[in-house]
């Protein structure tokens, strides 16, 4: 590990579904080819593949201490385990209350399904945990004539139980307002994920209240403390997030309330080429970006109140579509900006990028197909590393076929069938003709001047041709 945490890291190694809304039985793995546990992963898949619902079930694999039945006598609360710990996931309370298992099986009126994790204890990302540092556990279902009709927890055991810190964002995740204080603060993270809410902290008044705490440490004290230090850190890593503030916390200006304790306008303004521009005139995909991890740096502050660097510590942080709103530049430089400041954190993600798997290309990328009906998780899919981007949207990953629009594929493939044709008449000579004439026009170079130097070209040839000095 890069450094000793206050936290005891805990980090999902692997996934295993079996009848899960779409998806048959197979194995999402979170460690590379050595066995280290991933510090990326980034999975991918057409509309509909599963790729939320792995990311909702890793969230209900969140690890749970399993309490032992009171006696009579017993003080109130759940006896706890002592020595080794028993643990279960969390979805066995969702499954405990019988309302949300629709959401998590298969269709069918007679099904069997199964949804289980194994989970690291005490081992840094990047290493690779023994068999005494992991455990497993599960749970499996089974549906009859469309009820759920049982289900079975199997704990996993571990010599001391340390909170999984989790943290969830789903595609829909949106701005909040004046929500700091309200009851989203209670709210768990990685539930949102599971629900339609997805309501993120209001991204202005949390750094006003980061901002207010570091005046007032600054009053009480002539040296910086943790509340100034981290309102700085939160700074820093937004400005090395976003784009054209190149990593400068000074672009980002908290300004006062107004006296009679209204909300400034210009809450939160941010210097841009075009100058000071308030946050709430941003782009969508900055406000986006800027809301939630501004939401994720809080969240582990609030997890992390004793520690020195809370976004250091480690945690676990799944982003479902995290490449929404983002220009492809911005998608490049996304992965290599979150693992570096959030050090102890394993991000897995969805999307639907070619941008991103380039960008990923030596982590785990994972791959959701569909084969006989059900989908598969291919956690080696093929990459072309070093590859361009087109190698990536028409390879395995994204399976386009091809790199060139839908209208030209429709000439190529006009072209093919004529030519495959036995017998040709005057009018499919002709429209050969045009076709290669249409064709031939195609730009091929990847910018102005190299195309302006072929079209030269070609044009040279052409009068060859004209004067019967080339065929």
């Amino acid at each position: 590990m890069d450094e000793k945490n206050s936290v005891t890291p805990m980090y999902f190694t692997s996934l295993k579904v079996k009848n899960i809304n779409c998806l048959g039985e197979s194995q999402l793995k979170l460690v590379d080819e050595k066995g280290a546990i991933a510090r990326w992963t980034l999975i991918l898949g057409d509309n509909g593949m599963g790729k939320t619902t792995l990311l909702k079930c890793l969230a209900w694999m969140r690890p749970d201490v399993e309490a032992l039945p009171k006696k009579d006598g017993d003080s109130a609360g759940p006896k706890i385990n002592s020595g080794p710990v028993k643990i279960k996931p969390e979805m066995d309370e969702v499954l405990a209350n019988n309302s949300d298992w629709e959401r998590i099986a298969m269709v069918g009126a007679t099904v069997k399904s199964f949804v289980g994790s194994s989970l690291s204890f005490g081992v840094g990302l990047g290493e690779i945990p023994t068999d005494k540092e992991q455990t497993e556990h599960s749970i499996s279902f089974e549906i009859e004539n469309w009820e759920l009709e049982k289900y079975d927890v199997n704990p996993g055991e571990l010599l001391e139980f340390g909170s999984m810190n989790v943290f969830a964002y789903a595609a829909n995740r949106h701005l909040g307002v004046n929500n700091l204080e309200s009851e989203i603060l209670l709210k768990d993270s990685a539930s949102n994920l599971l629900t339609n809410s997805n309501e993120l902290f209001d991204p202005e008044d949390l750094l006003y209240k980061l901002f207010s705490d570091s005046n007032a440490e600054r009053v009480r004290t002539t040296e910086e403390g943790p509340a100034t230090r981290f309102f700085m850190k939160v700074k820093e890593v937004l400005s090395d997030l976003l784009p054209d503030l190149d990593g400068t916390p000074e672009k980002i200006t908290v300004n006062e309330y107004y006296k009679e304790g209204k909300r400034n306008d210009r809450l939160v303004e941010i210097a841009m080429p075009s100058g000071l521009v308030p946050f709430q005139a941003l782009s969508l995909g900055y406000q986006t970006m800027f809301a939630w991890i501004a939401d994720l740096a809080f969240r582990m502050l609030l997890r992390n109140r004793d520690s020195d660097s809370p976004l250091n510590e480690p945690a676990v942080v799944l982003v479902d579509e995290i490449d929404l709103h983002l220009h492809p530049s911005w998608q490049r430089s996304l992965k290599k900006k979150l693992v570096h400041h959030f050090k102890n954190t394993q991000f897995i993600c969805t999307a639907h990028s070619p941008f991103m798997a380039q960008a990923s290309e030596s982590e785990n990328l994972v791959v959701l197909r569909r084969e006989d009906g059900v989908v598969i998780i291919d956690s080696e899919p093929y990459v072309i590393k070093g590859g361009r981007i087109g190698l990536f949207a028409t390879g395995e990953l994204f399976g386009l076929g091809s790199d060139r629009s839908p209208e030209i594929e429709g000439l190529i493939q006009e072209r093919r069938e004529i030519l495959d044709q036995d017998t040709k008449t005057d009018e499919d000579r002709l429209r050969l003709d045009e076709l290669d004439r249409l064709l031939v026009e195609i730009p091929v170079a990847e910018n102005e001047e190299d195309q302006r130097f072929l079209d030269q070209i070609q044009a040279a040839t052409e009068q060859l041709k004209a004067r019967g000095l080339m065929k």
